[in-house]
């Protein structure tokens, strides 16, 4: 029986990166800015995946939110190293959770399906939203429980163990095998948040400008721009609604369908449309003024307008799919018009970064 005593801040939505914003306190005692770790490694990123032989034969992710992907993608930056105990027995899991919460080291679970996870009063035993994370600080095997700590609850939550184990037991591709949890270890010297903000922009900003496949960033953009025409011709019917479904659930942050396109139950519009753009403005905002950097901030006027776009693109997708109101001819301008706005917004931050 142990339970680790660690700050903790509610950031909703923000569940992969929640555990590592605490440790981060935890280890230095600053609490990073809302949204920072994710809103580099992930928000306005871009990925574009064909693959015939996929359920969804379209794929479009209007941000980059795959858990290893971001952490590779922050670790040298921030100075961190992770290792991943994935696809065992719930028992070994646990068991190796528990030690090292013995050694004072706290865990990342997941991903975990939130419909086992009974504190989630609206979800529980009602809607499977198996792409969550918790940190667990401690256990009580007297009990059969876990302590873990939750992005989008104040207090520490307790998971009996005969939950957990099914909330562990999926596989979603590109997230999480079953009982994954991710060992977090930090180096001596741990970035401050300002070197995270510079060399985080600048990764992000060259990445999205200069993509390693063409797929992703704005090359990625440009390649949904060239082949978006003939996507009713290459899928059938019921393929080609599955992709814009697809493309519709990916506007979300976090990915979710409009509630008049859902068939979930879930009545709540809980989030926004602009694909995390207003968000990465928000962020950007306020790294111009810590920093007094008015660059970033004419950056996140772009990525504000950015969004709106996005959110034009989502009503034209909930239009076609509910009323059969068929706009879908406007698709590809209003992604030119994102694609030019985005990379301006990079170039800026590139331009401005790539000396320093």
């Amino acid at each position: 029986m142990k339970k680790l005593n660690l700050p903790h801040e509610i950031c909703e939505y923000a569940c992969m990166w929640n555990g590592i914003d605490d440790l981060y306190e935890f280890k230095t005692g600053i609490r990073p800015p809302k949204y920072l770790f994710f809103g580099i490694s992930g928000f306005g990123n871009f990925v574009y995946l064909k693959n015939s032989k996929a359920d969804v034969k379209r794929k479009v992710y209007m941000n980059n939110g795959l858990t290893k992907k971001m952490y590779d993608f922050m670790k040298d930056i921030i100075n961190f190293d992770y290792k991943i105990i994935e696809n065992n027995t719930f028992k070994y899991t646990l068991d190796t959770a528990k030690k090292e919460i013995d050694k004072g080291n706290p865990v990342v679970l997941g991903a975990l399906d939130i419909y086992y996870l009974k504190y989630f009063t609206k979800f529980y035993k009602k809607i499977h939203i198996p792409i969550h994370y918790v940190l667990m600080i401690g256990y009580n095997d007297e009990k059969g429980i876990v302590h873990v700590l939750d992005t989008d609850r104040k207090d520490s939550q307790i998971i009996p163990y005969k939950d957990l184990e099914k909330a562990m037991n999926i596989n979603v591709p590109g997230f999480s095998k079953k009982n994954t949890l991710f060992k977090i270890n930090f180096a001596n010297s741990i970035s401050s948040i300002k070197d995270i903000v510079y060399k985080g922009l600048k990764k992000k900003a060259y990445f999205n400008l200069n993509p390693p496949v063409s797929f992703m960033g704005i090359n990625g953009m440009r390649k949904f721009i060239r082949e978006f025409p003939n996507w009713h011709k290459e899928l059938e019917k019921a393929e080609f609604i599955d992709a814009l479904k697809h493309l519709l659930e990916y506007t979300g942050f976090p990915p979710q369908l409009p509630t008049q396109v859902s068939s979930n139950g879930n009545e709540e519009k809980t989030f926004s449309c602009a694909a995390a753009r207003d968000k990465l403005a928000i962020l950007l905002k306020y790294c111009s003024n810590e920093y007094n950097e008015p660059a970033w901030n004419e950056t996140a006027e772009i990525f504000n307008e950015s969004g709106k776009e996005i959110i034009k693109l989502s009503n034209v997708l909930t239009d076609f799919l509910i009323n059969n109101k068929n706009e879908l001819n406007i698709i590809t301008d209003i992604f030119l018009g994102i694609a030019i706005k985005e990379e301006k917004a990079y170039k800026i931050i590139y331009e401005y970064l790539k000396y320093k």
